[in-house]
């Protein structure tokens, strides 16, 4: 579509701009496209998407919760999973700081659960390893002493 421009006549290409746009002339002088081929010029501009009202509101919602207890459950499950020991130690800790702020909590969902579930994940890590180690140790000691076989032929 070319349209010509009414002040100075200087023929514009508009046929990939929108209906209801606005052309500048080179002389200065603004018109608008007009509606063409069933296509009818837009009278105002709507989102794509509309969304409810609130929903910034409802969607930065703070989670019930505690991160604390979180935190221990994550620990706690990481130290089954890959790397035991070092992350054994942390679970327990957050555990408990996890249950002490549950406790100064009202509200039903406060994260007692996680973090109680984290702490004895920590605990139970730790007691699996003291005897882990602990049977390393003593296992020659109650075997009877063996020790690694020697060569007394030369």
């Amino acid at each position: 579509m070319k349209l010509a421009c009414p002040n100075c006549g200087i023929v514009h290409e508009a046929s990939l701009l929108a209906p209801g746009s606005i052309i500048t002339c080179k002389c200065g002088q603004p018109f608008k496209i007009p509606a063409y081929d069933g296509f009818p010029a837009p009278k105002t501009m709507t989102p794509f998407i509309r969304q409810p009202q609130g929903f910034a509101e409802t969607a930065i919602k703070k989670s019930p919760i505690p991160p604390i207890s979180i935190a221990a459950l994550i620990c706690g499950v990481m130290a089954f999973t890959m790397c035991p020991l070092i992350t054994a130690f942390p679970a327990v800790f957050l555990g408990i700081m996890g249950l002490k702020e549950a406790s100064k909590s009202q509200e039903k969902s406060s994260g007692k659960t996680f973090a109680l579930i984290g702490l004895l994940l920590g605990v139970l890590n730790i007691l699996i390893a003291v005897a882990a180690i602990a049977s390393i140790l003593l296992l020659p000691e109650l075997l009877g002493g063996v020790s690694a076989p020697t060569s007394t032929n030369l």
